[in-house]
């Protein structure tokens, strides 16, 4: 469910029984479409771009937390971690700041340079169960730089609720 994109630029997405609340930063597009062929819940872009050619966009995702190999936040990262050094010769990758948020907490990571052609800050969110994983990336680091405090909006927009559907 989404609400309208020109009043209220926010959506309600939904992984297992949690409603996942998100506010665009000012500024930017909510958009639950572009990226559903790439399996990407949500994206974000500057007003007048689209998906596909703003130098700096956002999504979000959502990673299960209690599957083989991965049963904690800290495992997750560490998948992500391997991947990109495997995929991505010479990509820095580096801790930005831990984050605190209304319920929850999480860390930021830094991916970029090398081989890597994006440069990108994830945020990945611990819910203990699952994480929410928020990705800011940009074809350019001065940019992504410039776009951290859009990031940070975003972030403090997420709230996470219990929800429970009843069959009709």
């Amino acid at each position: 469910m989404s609400f309208s994109q020109e009043k209220e630029n926010c959506s309600i997405l939904k992984y297992k029984n949690k409603g996942i609340i998100i506010k665009a930063p000012n500024g930017w597009v909510l958009d639950c479409e572009s990226g559903s062929e790439s399996g990407i819940n949500v994206v974000f872009y500057r007003k007048g771009e689209t998906w596909e050619n703003a130098e700096t966009v956002m999504y979000i995702n959502f990673a299960s937390l209690k599957i083989e190999n991965q049963n904690n936040l800290n495992d997750l990262i560490s998948f992500d971690i391997e991947n990109f050094k495997e995929n991505y010769e010479g990509i820095e990758i580096k801790t930005k700041e831990k984050i605190e948020l209304e319920n929850f907490g999480g860390i930021i990571k830094y991916f970029g340079g090398g081989t890597y052609k994006s440069f990108e800050y994830v945020a990945y969110l611990d819910l203990k169960k699952f994480a929410i994983m928020s990705i800011i990336s940009s074809r350019s680091e001065s940019e992504l730089n410039n776009n951290y405090s859009n990031f940070k909006e975003l972030l403090k927009s997420i709230k996470v609720l219990n929800i429970e559907i009843q069959n009709e």
